[in-house]
Parts: C-alpha cells; structure tokens; sequence
C-alpha cells in the first residue's frame, strides 16, 4: 500500500474493516491505528465519517470499556 497513490484512503478503509473483523486476522488495535490513519491523512475522503464512527466505536467497547 505504501507504494499506492490512488484510492490510498479506500485501501486503508477496507483493511480496517479486515482487522476489525472477526477471525484470524483480527487486530482491533492495528484496525484502530489504521482508521486513524485515513481521518489523519484523508480529511475529505468518502470515508472520512464511516471511519471516524467506527474510531468512537472500537475505543469505546473495545479500548475503554463500557
């Protein structure tokens, strides 16, 4: 990814989702890094908001507890 230049913010949206998904590649921490990333790097991307949810959603019922 580090070489891509087009849809970065795409990419790193769909990897998030990959990490925080249930299975063997599940890494909720990388999946938090990773939307931060996007809302950090790519303030007007189509997926700016949906990530930015679902940084509140993982920090509060995985990070800081209920």
């Amino acid at each position: 990814m580090e070489l891509s230049t087009k849809n970065r913010d795409e990419a790193l949206y769909y990897k998030a989702q990959i990490l925080e998904s249930p299975g063997e590649l599940q890494n909720i921490t990388e999946a938090l890094s990773t939307y931060q990333t996007l809302t950090k790097d790519y303030a007007a991307s189509k997926y700016w908001d949906k990530a930015n949810k679902r940084i509140i959603y993982l920090k509060r019922f995985y990070l800081e507890g209920r």
